[in-house]
């Protein structure tokens, strides 16, 4: 794909105010039908095959977890459980447990959840297998399930942990509800503040004011990342990524200035390629 990344000699960076990069942004995207069926499909069962792999260690490893911590319990269905402490209520188990259902996740495995709230807020907590901490696109599905889940717990704010089989945590996000600007739905996590993720989306929706578009943004330990779902193999075309890098210089200040990383995802949330922005 070609596409000037600068201008002609006498002419102006950024012609009647929009971007050169943002063409290139705008064919590496999914069409708008495209991302308005991925939408339609709900976004906790869209992952469902991100966690086909997880449930059946959640089935072994949560019974190591529920003998160590004990607790208060509903059963969903003959199986699955919530396990619940704190502040939590009987009632919000319960409702936790339905909308586990409802989305799949829960499907009479002798899957555990574990639901805790406190003065801090609540968290969700899920035994997984080793390694899975470390995998972009499986963090960002747990993510958005807390996302989904929140409504039947009490709302925001919300964490979302994923532990080993010996109770250890192993990766821990904070969660908030997505953002809307236009065709534009920005999900923020980490220490991302609601002000820059608004912002952030925006930008885009005044870049890209005929698209819908999932953004994916993040800060933890003060790094920021921009995540966007793209066309596959846009992630092999190195001008196209130069164009998706340029774009995000220019949404940057929006974010909290540089540097990022971008990372370019496919509709399954897998990560195929990540770039630093200078």
């Amino acid at each position: 794909m070609n596409f000037p990344l600068s201008p002609p000699p006498g002419q102006p960076l950024y012609p009647q105010g929009t971007p050169v990069a943002a063409p290139a942004l705008a064919q590496a995207l999914p069409d708008k039908a495209a991302d308005r069926r991925r939408r339609q499909r709900g976004s906790a069962s869209t992952w469902l095959t991100v966690f086909a792999g997880l449930v059946g260690l959640a089935v072994i490893a949560g019974a190591i977890y529920v003998k160590m911590i004990g607790g208060t319990k509903v059963v969903i269905g003959s199986k699955d459980e919530v396990r619940y402490s704190g502040t939590a209520t009987k009632e919000q188990a319960l409702a936790l447990g339905q909308a586990l259902k409802t989305s799949g996740y829960f499907s009479d495995t002798g899957a555990s959840v574990l639901l805790n709230k406190g003065a801090s807020g609540t968290i969700l907590s899920f035994v997984v297998k080793a390694g899975i901490w470390d995998d972009w696109g499986k963090v960002a599905a747990f993510e958005e399930i807390g996302r989904d889940m929140a409504a039947s717990v009490g709302g925001f704010p919300l964490k979302v942990r994923l532990v080993d089989d010996g109770v250890t945590v192993k990766k821990e996000m904070d969660v908030h509800p997505n953002l809307k600007a236009g065709g534009i739905e920005m999900r923020y996590s980490g220490s991302a503040t609601e002000a820059q993720a608004q912002a952030l989306a925006e930008a885009f929706h005044k870049a890209l004011a005929d698209k819908e578009l999932t953004v994916l943004f993040s800060v933890n330990q003060g790094k920021r990342e921009i995540a966007i779902v793209v066309h596959d193999g846009t992630w092999n075309d190195a001008a196209t990524v130069e164009g998706l890098q340029n774009f995000v210089r220019l949404v940057a200040d929006s974010a909290g200035g540089l540097p990022i990383t971008l990372r370019l995802i496919d509709s399954a949330l897998d990560s195929k390629k990540e770039v630093p922005v200078q």
